[in-house]
C-alpha cells in the first residue's frame, strides 16, 4: 500500500535534487556571488519533525516496525527542505512591503534551463515562504510554498509539480504534496502527510505521538481508511486492517 506514495516520492527526490546538484553553462559568465540572507522552516534543522516513541523501536513486533516506517517517512519532509535555500549566487531585492525576493537559474547540462523565483515575508504571526519554477523560459508557476508560525509548531508545506511536466515528459499537473504539523518543541503532537497522485489516487497519513510516547497512524486512499495502529507509551499496540468493502481485521502486539 505504499508503493504508489515511494514512487511518488522518488519522482521528487530525483527532479530536485539533481536541480540542487546541477551545474551552470560554463559557456555563461558566473555572476557575483552575493550574501544571502534567509530563514529557512525550522523543520530544515531537525532530523525528526515528530518524535518516535523509543519504546515503539525497541519493539520487536511488526506492525511496531511498520508504524515506526510510517512516523519516519513522515519525517523524510526535511529531507527536501534544501530548496528553501537560496544558492550564493541568486540575485536579491527587497520590496517596500519587505518581502524578499531572490532569483537564480541552473542549467542542467542537457538542454534544460531551470529559473526560480523564491520569495520570503513574515507578518506579525508568521513566516511565509513561496517558490516559482519555470523551465526552458516558460513562466514560472508554483513550485513549493510553505507557512509556519513564529515559534516554528505549526506550520504546513506543499510542493506543486506542474512546472516538471514537460521534463518528466509526462503530465504532472494535478501532482502535488500537502504536509501539516502541529507539535511542540519536543516533537509531540500531530503531523499529516498527502500525496496526490494524479486524478486517480490521494495517498494521506495523519499520526499523533503523545508526550508519554503513545499515540497512532492512520493510512488513507481517496479519504477511506485503509490501515490504523494504535500504540501504548509501553509500545505495546493494536492494529486495524480495512478492506474494499471496509470489513475490519484486527490484532495486537506486545
Amino acid at each position: 500500500m505504499k508503493s504508489k506514495l515511494f514512487t511518488f516520492l522518488l519522482i521528487f527526490g530525483v527532479i530536485t535534487l539533481g536541480m540542487v546538484g546541477c551545474k551552470k553553462d560554463k559557456e555563461e559568465p558566473e555572476p557575483e556571488p552575493q550574501p544571502v540572507t534567509t530563514t529557512k522552516p525550522s523543520i530544515a534543522s531537525k532530523t525528526q519533525i515528530v518524535t518516535v516513541p523509543t519504546k515503539l523501536q525497541s519493539s520487536t513486533d511488526s506492525n511496531a516496525a511498520t508504524a515506526v516506517g510510517y512516523l519516519n517517512t513522515m519525517n523524510s519532509l526535511t529531507t527536501y527542505t534544501s530548496i528553501f535555500t537560496p544558492p550564493a549566487n541568486a540575485t536579491h531585492s527587497t520590496n517596500k512591503n519587505s518581502t524578499d525576493t531572490w532569483n537564480w537559474t541552473y542549467d542542467d547540462g542537457q538542454g534544460h534551463t531551470f529559473a526560480f523565483v523564491y520569495t520570503y515575508s513574515v507578518t506579525s504571526t508568521q513566516h511565509i515562504w513561496d517558490i516559482k519554477l519555470g523551465i526552458n523560459g516558460a513562466t514560472p508557476v508554483d513550485y513549493a510554498h510553505a507557512e509556519e508560525t513564529l515559534d516554528g509548531t505549526v506550520g504546513n508545506m506543499s510542493f506543486y509539480y506542474s512546472a516538471l511536466s514537460n521534463y518528466a515528459g509526462t503530465d504532472l499537473s494535478n501532482y502535488y504534496w500537502y504536509y501539516t504539523w502541529n507539535v511542540d518543541a519536543n516533537g509531540y503532537g500531530n503531523i499529516t502527510m498527502e500525496a496526490h497522485n494524479g486524478t486517480t489516487d490521494v495517498l494521506k497519513y495523519t499520526a499523533t505521538v503523545n508526550s508519554d510516547g503513545s499515540g497512532e497512524v492512520n493510512y488513507y486512499i481517496n479519504s477511506v481508511l485503509k490501515y490504523r495502529l494504535t500504540w501504548t507509551a509501553a509500545g505495546t499496540g493494536t492494529w486495524y486492517v480495512y478492506d474494499e468493502n471496509g470489513t475490519e481485521t484486527t490484532g495486537t502486539w506486545s
